[in-house]
């Protein structure tokens, strides 16, 4: 279980840090868990919807990832490459974690 919450923890970190070294990254993820933090699995949107008004992480179809807030429905995530328009659509989301504790 815990493997799966590292390598979980690993990818966050490498979708907003891919310049840190993978020592490094680990160096974190295992920090994290000392810290007793865990990682949720990604949500299918066919499984169940977040809360109205939650933030969270949203995974399309293209492979992206992102931070949503959701009202009600997740828009499609337009997208302009070499010119032209392309749509992705969310297919799974997790809670953002919680913020840090402390000052």
């Amino acid at each position: 279980m815990l493997d799966r919450v590292k390598e979980n923890l690993v990818e966050i970190i490498k979708v907003y840090a891919d310049f840190l070294s993978q020592d490094t990254i680990d160096a974190i993820a295992d920090s994290i868990i000392a810290e007793g933090v865990t990682v949720q699995e990604w949500i299918s949107v066919k499984d169940r919807l977040p809360e109205y008004g939650s933030n969270v992480f949203i995974f399309c179809d293209d492979g992206s990832i992102g931070i949503r807030v959701y009202f009600g429905f997740f828009e499609k995530i337009v997208r302009v490459v070499l010119s032209k328009l392309t749509f992705a659509e969310v297919t799974h989301w997790m809670p953002l974690p919680q913020p840090p504790k402390g000052e």
